[in-house]
């Protein structure tokens, strides 16, 4: 699984040495004397925000997560740009368009119609 882990304290992306168990708990992993050690207790869910990728690429190649802003071509005269979440009464990826309350699945052939254009954290 692809994911990326977001710092709320720090306000910055985690980049390197974080695991992730099969519960989807978080770790922070540390270099000792012996090698990579992972620390005993999970990080906390509150600070660090998990987002999985979704295992599609916009137009321009770059791997789409959950949390993204998309631009998407929705039709030949619209264009909407919204946030990429996890419907479960779906069981789909949507894109939420929040000015208009609409949304739109996602699906592999959609990604030409698509650009990642920011996320909840940095913004578009």
């Amino acid at each position: 699984m692809v994911y990326r882990v977001y710092d709320t304290e720090q306000h910055e992306w985690i980049k390197d040495n974080i695991y992730m168990n099969l519960e989807g708990d978080l770790f922070m992993i540390k270099q000792s004397l012996f090698g990579m050690v992972k620390v005993p207790l999970a990080l906390s869910p509150y600070r660090y925000v998990c987002h999985k990728a979704i295992d599609l690429y916009d137009k321009d190649g770059l791997l789409v997560y959950e949390g993204d802003y998309l631009e998407a071509k929705v039709a030949e005269d619209k264009t909407v740009i919204g946030l990429v979440c996890f419907a479960e009464e779906l069981s789909s990826y949507i894109i939420l368009c929040e000015e208009d309350s609409t949304f739109y699945t996602l699906g592999s052939e959609v990604c030409e119609y698509i650009e990642v254009v920011g996320n909840v954290f940095d913004g578009y």
